[in-house]
Parts: C-alpha cells; sequence; structure tokens
C-alpha cells in the first residue's frame, strides 16, 4: 500500500446530489459509487467519532476500542438498515444504502484508529477490498478511476425504472451479506442461493403487513456482516488475525431476541385485529374483505409509525 498512487478524488458533480439517483442510474458500478460516496461525506464524521473515542476512553486498549468501534458499526447498521416493510416498503433500498454506510463508516473509523486519514481517497479502494469486490487495492484503484471519469447524465425529474431498482436491490443484498455473491468461494450451490432469494422475498411479502418481521431477520444478517467486515477490517489495518466478533459478539445476542419478541408481538396485533374485526362480522359493500385490507394497511401503517418514532429516539450517538 505503501507508495502507491492515491486514486483521484470524485469530483463533487462526478456524483448527484443524491447517492440512491446515482446508483439507480450506474448500478453496475454501485459498490464504487457508495464507496467514494462514504470517503468523501463521512470520512471527516469518522475521523471525529474515532478521536471522541480516544477521548472519551484514554486507557483502553486497542483491541478494546477495535471492539468498541465494531459494536457501534454493528448497532447502527441495524438501527438505521432494518427500518423497513409495512408503509415503508418502498423505503427497502434506503434501508440497506443505510446500512452498506453505516458499515464502512465503522471501517473508516477501524482505518483512523490504525492512524489513517478517513477522508483520504485511497480509503475508497481500501473499502472495497475490505468488502470482497477487487481482491486488491491496486485493481480498486482502477475501477474507481474509471468510474469518475464517468459522466452520469440524469434528470432529477426521471424515475427509476423497476429494472434499474431492483438491479440496486439486488447488488445491496449481496454486499449486505443477506444474498451470497456470485463470486464468492466456495461458489453456493443452486439451492442453496434459491433458498436465500426465498426467505428474502418471503420477509418481504410477510412484512408488507407485518413490518417488524424485519427486525429479527435483518438484525441477525446485520450482526453477522458487520463482526465479519470488522475483523477483515482488524486484520488489514493492523496484521491481527484475532477478529473483534470474539470478543464483541453477546452470546445471547441481545438485539436480535428483542427484534423477534418485537415481530412475535407486531405478528400477533395483526391476527388479533384481524380476528377481532371477523367476530365483529364488519363488512364493506356486503364484503368482509375490505375491511379486513383497511385494518392490515391500518395495523402495518401505526405499528410502523410507532416504532419509527421510537427508533429515532433511541438511534445511538456518536
Amino acid at each position: 500500500m505503501m507508495g502507491a498512487p492515491a486514486p483521484p478524488r470524485p469530483q463533487r458533480d462526478s456524483l448527484p446530489r443524491s447517492l440512491l439517483h446515482a446508483v439507480t442510474a450506474d448500478p453496475p458500478h454501485l459498490p464504487e459509487l457508495l464507496a467514494a460516496f462514504v470517503v468523501d461525506h463521512v470520512g471527516a464524521p469518522a475521523a471525529r467519532a474515532a478521536k471522541n473515542l480516544r477521548q472519551q476512553r484514554p486507557d483502553a486498549s486497542l483491541g478494546d476500542l477495535q471492539a468498541a468501534v465494531t459494536v457501534r458499526g454493528r448497532r447502527r447498521s441495524q438501527t438505521e438498515g432494518a427500518f423497513v416493510g409495512g408503509p415503508f416498503i418502498l423505503l427497502v433500498p434506503v434501508a440497506f444504502c443505510a446500512a452498506l454506510i453505516e458499515q464502512l463508516r465503522m471501517a473508516l473509523e477501524m482505518a483512523c484508529l490504525a492512524g489513517h486519514d478517513p477522508s483520504d481517497p485511497e480509503r475508497a479502494a481500501e473499502l472495497l477490498v475490505l468488502k470482497g469486490v477487487y481482491p486488491d487495492t491496486e485493481q480498486a484503484r482502477a475501477a474507481l478511476s474509471t468510474v469518475t471519469r464517468q459522466k452520469h447524465h440524469t434528470s432529477r425529474k426521471s424515475r427509476p425504472s423497476p429494472r434499474a431498482a431492483w438491479a440496486v436491490v439486488s447488488r445491496m443484498a449481496r454486499l449486505l451479506g443477506l444474498i451470497t455473491p456470485d463470486d464468492a468461494a466456495p461458489r453456493p450451490s443452486r439451492l442453496a442461493r434459491t433458498g436465500q432469494w426465498t426467505m428474502l422475498i418471503l420477509v418481504v411479502l410477510v412484512g408488507t403487513v407485518v413490518p417488524l418481521i424485519w427486525l429479527p431477520y435483518l438484525g441477525y444478517s446485520y450482526h453477522r456482516t458487520t463482526n465479519q467486515l470488522a475483523g477483515r477490517a482488524v486484520q488489514f489495518y493492523f496484521g491481527d488475525r484475532t477478529e473483534p466478533e470474539s470478543r464483541t459478539t453477546d452470546r445471547a445476542q441481545p438485539s436480535v431476541v428483542a427484534g423477534l419478541l418485537r415481530a412475535g408481538l407486531a405478528l400477533l396485533i395483526t391476527a388479533g385485529s384481524v380476528m377481532i374485526a371477523l367476530s365483529l362480522n364488519l363488512r364493506l359493500a356486503d364484503s368482509r374483505w375490505p375491511v379486513i385490507g383497511i385494518v392490515l394497511i391500518a395495523g402495518s401503517t401505526v405499528t410502523g409509525v410507532v416504532w419509527y418514532v421510537h427508533h429515532r429516539k433511541s438511534k445511538p450517538g456518536e
């Protein structure tokens, strides 16, 4: 890494103001656009967070600081990336993008602990390597240079096509580890890949009427993949093969257990509301189905809004 030419910093006009607009316009280069965006916009906050952590814990060992950064990154990715479903099902790309940004921010904080500038464009190439997009920083640097030279002629008023939106969600799901990448080693079997997609689609469908069903599913996935990324970051920046997962993983995984309890409660409330509507024999246009539909939509909206307000109030700090 020493002496290697740094990739050019992306120009402000090379990335549209909306990151989602950029990646929807160019789904194949989603990882490069995301890495460049995170370094450019999250690098400085990541440096401040790492500096504040050192000041708050002056006697902590390097391993303890690494573990603290991992826990914070894991909580942020779970909090920011799990809020989808119900009336917010269209926010799936936003939630996935938020989770990815928080994971990459954690990696930048690790780089800062190692004495590197999180805002240096070289970090973007390193993030791509840590995420497994490229095998080394040289190839990642070349890809970033290619992307920054491209001109994205997109209109803010234009709406992304369903195919482009699906491509973005699919790529994000692979980067987040919800779906095993095609070039993973060992290569996943067709049965395993089918099972992963089936599970994801099932959660999407159920989450339309029971929003909190996403919490345990995404919470567990983010818990696992954030720890894995933290382990790779520690090895990359410190040469330490001891993954912080062994120091930061709680056996009971309280966040996942809490997510399961909330999802179960939401499921009971939804089922109970439907049963009450049926027992009262409520009808609309001489049919029960419109009433059931209204109950499901209303219950989903109320549950989603209540949890949204709660999770914003309890959002982890810097």
